[in-house]
């Protein structure tokens, strides 16, 4: 009896088969290979720590506020005593509208993540790695600030007549030194208070006024030691 010959079918079929296969790994193993390192498509994005922004500028504040009421009430013997007389009656105001800053950043809900408020400060820098950054700085010039009213003002009365192997008394030494660090310490302090929108924090603005205003008597504080008039120049003579 004659069995009809299916073999050659059957081993093309196979073939085509192992051959579906191979193409099949080798689309996956190819596609593999081409995306190895890089990130799928759906890109997890780090989302902004809302409430860890928050607490950062609010402790930043916070230190602004004692550096600068201490520039502003404290400063012995620098900066002209009127002025130091009218900056004393309105630091209790510029005190009370920071805190209020303060207080709303440390209230804020760390359910907010992405809120209108953040989304201002992340376009004013404040947020992130700009907002570490300053925060940084802010504390590399503030610390010798804030280290010469914690040591010299516990002596400062006792060494202001006390002479210095030169001219200068040891007090006159620690105000020449303090003087170089207010002024990077202001610029810093600045940058932060002229970053927060005002929409967001009105009150911020007095803050800022107050603080040119005392930055203006540091920085003549040296040629008011030399006196308020001008040098007399050759050949002018003055009534």
């Amino acid at each position: 009896m004659h069995i009809p010959n299916f073999m050659p079918l059957f081993v093309w079929l196979a073939i085509i088969s192992v051959l579906v296969v191979l193409i099949a790994v080798y689309l996956i193993v190819d596609r593999w290979d081409r995306n190895k390192g890089e990130k799928p498509n759906r890109i997890e994005r780090d989302e902004p720590n809302s409430k860890a922004d928050f607490d950062r500028l609010a402790g930043m504040l916070i230190r602004i506020e004692k550096s600068l009421g201490d520039l502003t009430t404290r400063h012995p013997g620098i900066v002209d005593p009127e002025l130091r007389s009218a900056f004393l009656k309105t630091w209790a105001q510029a005190s009370r509208n920071l805190k209020q800053v303060i207080v709303r950043l440390q209230n804020e809900s760390p359910s907010n993540d992405r809120s209108t408020l953040h989304r201002e400060l992340e376009r004013a820098g404040l947020t992130g790695a700009m907002l570490q950054m300053k925060e940084m700085s802010l504390y590399f010039y503030l610390d010798p600030i804030d280290k010469f009213f914690v040591e010299y003002s516990k002596t400062i009365d006792r060494i202001v007549s006390q002479p210095l192997t030169g001219k200068e008394s040891l007090a006159e030494k620690a105000f020449d030194w303090l003087l170089k660090w207010v002024k990077p310490g202001f610029k810093v302090i600045n940058s932060i208070l002229g970053s927060l929108p005002k929409a967001a924090f009105p009150g911020i603005e007095v803050v800022k006024e107050l603080k040119e205003h005392v930055e203006a008597s540091y920085e003549v504080a040296d040629a008011l030691e030399k006196g308020p008039d001008p040098p007399e120049l050759p050949g002018v003579t003055t009534n």
